[in-house]
């Protein structure tokens, strides 16, 4: 059954909550905090790439429980069935409950016609499709089911690691068309063709992981876990408008490899907290990490309905700015993790508790 890897559910934590950090910030209108001149707020923007890092620790994982089995049609089709049984029942009520909501507001909602987009996971293909935003990664992760198990065709490890790149450099070299403003950013940014690259860091990851393939002695350690944050950070850095500025015509290609240079980033540091044994892997085996990482996706799922009643009642927070930031922060994260604690036990464990893989 799935076996879950004790730094990744850590990990999972700061991904979540990450996400409820940067939609509470943008929710009080991206308030300033800075000390010696330097923004606190816009310097740990990074956390809110919280689905990037989702994203890689998919490719991970798929690729772990992927590679277990030889590839077959009969393989397949059990893949995404025990996909989607993972993934749609916290969704489908989640849902449900925001459409409800929505309908309620406007009765000219378009109730069914979303719900069917949504649980069919077409959301991405339509304008508008989303029943709330967070659920375009939900698409987008969906798509990333349906395409890796093809990786797996060859038993060859070459041959998987010659697909595995080539379908990262396509989604690279898309990047860099929709960056240059020849397709629809709206509409291709959150597509897999687009987003491939961030989960094939992770299925390398895993690759290497599973193979017991260890990284050059620089690549591992301190001097490793530091360089990969200096990477993830270099990938952030390249999506600040002031950079981008700064490239002039050339700022496509900021945009371009931002995402891509730090999710491989989120890779690198990953697979040192997985592989290897050190006070930081330690520190995030812990069993708090753990109980949060199994609410993440839930947590993921539900904050957005909480912001929702906050901005339905007209919520000011406190009067400094800053403050205001972190008590929604705050408060959305208490009511986010009792909500997904229900959410986990009655639509999330039935499946830890009786599948195997």
């Amino acid at each position: 059954m799935e076996k879950r890897i004790a730094p990744l559910d850590a990990l999972r934590t700061f991904a979540a909550f990450g996400v409820v950090w940067i939609h509470s910030w943008t929710f009080t209108g991206n308030p300033s905090l800075k000390i010696l001149h330097i923004d606190i707020y816009r310097l740990i923007a990074i956390v809110g790439n919280g689905v990037n890092f989702f994203f890689v620790i998919s490719g991970f994982f798929m690729f772990i429980v992927i590679s277990r089995k030889a590839f077959s049609f009969g393989t397949y089709a059990q893949f995404i069935f025990n996909r989607w049984k993972r993934i749609a029942p916290a969704y489908y009520v989640s849902a449900i409950v925001y459409a409800v909501y929505f309908l309620l507001h406007d009765h000219q909602y378009q109730f069914f016609k979303l719900l069917l987009i949504d649980f069919s996971f077409l959301n991405n293909l339509f304008k508008e499709g989303n029943i709330i935003s967070p659920y375009w990664s939900l698409g987008t992760e969906w798509h990333f089911y349906l395409l890796l198990p093809f990786l797996f065709i060859s038993r060859n490890k070459n041959n998987f690691l010659k697909s595995l790149s080539f379908f990262a450099l396509l989604s690279l070299l898309f990047l860099v068309i929709i960056n240059l403003g020849l397709l629809d950013k709206d509409f291709w940014k959150p597509q897999i063709i687009a987003r491939f690259i961030e989960f094939a860091w992770g299925c390398l990851a895993g690759y290497l992981y599973k193979n017991k393939l260890m990284l050059p002695k620089w690549m591992r350690s301190l001097q490793g876990v530091i360089l990969a944050i200096v990477v993830m950070y270099t990938g952030r850095i390249l999506m600040v408008t002031e950079i981008i500025e700064r490239f002039g015509s050339f700022g496509w290609l900021a945009r371009s490899f931002a995402e891509p240079v730090m999710t491989l980033g989120f890779g690198w540091f990953m697979y040192l907290m997985v592989v290897e044994k050190n006070r930081l892997s330690d520190f995030l085996s812990k069993p708090f990490f753990t109980y949060f990482g199994k609410l993440s996706y839930s947590v993921y799922l539900w904050h957005s309905f909480i912001l929702l009643l906050l901005g339905n009642y007209q919520f000011t927070g406190a009067s400094i700015p800053y403050l205001n930031s972190l008590l929604v922060f705050f408060i959305v994260s208490v009511c986010s993790v009792f909500i997904a604690h229900f959410s986990f036990l009655f639509f999330e464990a039935p499946y830890f508790k009786s599948k195997k893989l």
